[in-house]
């Protein structure tokens, strides 16, 4: 079971149509169901006429948030002695491996650099990145069951309505007899719910706190933004004649983000071509190609 929090907006009737009400909303994805075993129709909600629950005190208890005492100073992540040995666990070497033979097999049905072996440049079979990767998932293909708890009727933003999302995600965890709580915000709460985690360590020491896929990867675009653009990164995509100058700057800071992430890819590829035709010229010069087995140039025909 993964909860994920989010704000929901819902238009609210008066004169000129302009006000909204905002609420926070939970969503719990379970992912136990295989293909083809499960009833979609046993878990369906009845439609009624009713569009709202009765005001009482069973629904307030749900639909209420629980009182939270702000804090007086700001709470910090706790200080980890071995956070790089953990990072050096990490094992980066198989992306790498995929991404650089993603690269050489696009670059066969290009004429730009002359192999060793005839070639004949024909047309472009291997998919871009994405599809790439794709056709080598081997990830089983699970249903995805989405259920709805009771909305918060509260602010979403407030302190007290995420702690609130919080506890109910533990306890329902609990109930479920799940070691660990995982619960994802998108960017704006995920700060707040931080904040409470940090603040009540005793009580959340077993949740897990996530951050949307969306809002990671845009962050990990700025990331790149912010090491690589007075590097050379904003003139190559200006100066090529790819991207306007505006649309570089906010792919840049993490904005734009289905042109950042095919632009940042294409960088990637036009750098790994310029370091494989530097190598074929190396192993050209030095006459290293009597070193390379021929098998390797036969699985590339």
């Amino acid at each position: 079971m993964f909860p994920k929090n989010d704000n929901s907006s819902a238009r609210v009737q008066d004169v000129d149509w302009r006000n909204f009400q905002h609420e926070h909303e939970t969503m719990a994805v379970f992912q136990t169901k295989s293909v083809g075993v499960y009833d979609y129709g046993s878990e369906r909600i009845e439609r009624r006429i009713e569009r709202s629950l009765a005001k009482d005190d069973t629904t307030a208890s749900l639909t209420d948030a629980i009182p939270y005492l702000k804090p007086k100073c700001r709470s910090e992540p706790p200080r980890r002695s071995d956070a790089f040995d953990k990072f050096q666990l990490c094992d980066h070497n198989k992306s790498n491996d995929v991404d650089q033979i993603w690269v050489f097999f696009r670059l066969l049905s290009k004429d730009v650099i002359e192999f060793p072996i005839e070639i004949k440049p024909n047309e472009q079979k291997i998919p871009f990145w994405t599809g790439y990767n794709c056709l080598l998932s081997k990830k089983g293909v699970d249903v995805t069951v989405i259920a709805y708890p009771p909305i918060i009727d509260s602010k979403p933003n407030d302190m007290a309505t995420v702690y609130t999302a919080m506890k109910k995600c533990l306890d329902t965890s609990n109930e479920a007899g799940l070691d660990f709580a995982i619960q994802t915000f998108d960017q704006q709460l995920y700060a707040i719910a931080q904040q409470v985690k940090w603040s009540k360590p005793d009580i959340f020491n077993r949740h897990i706190l996530r951050l949307g896929g969306f809002h990671s990867l845009s962050c990990f675009l700025a990331s790149i933004g912010k090491l690589w653009a007075d590097g050379g990164l904003r003139d190559l995509l200006v100066d090529s004649g790819v991207y306007a100058g505006n649309t570089a700057e906010l792919m840049l800071n993490g904005k734009k983000f289905n042109r950042a992430v095919r632009g940042f890819t294409l960088v990637f590829e036009a750098l790994q071509v310029l370091f494989i035709s530097a190598f074929i010229h190396w192993c050209r010069t030095f006459d290293y190609f009597d070193q390379i087995p021929s098998e390797f140039w036969n699985v590339l025909l």
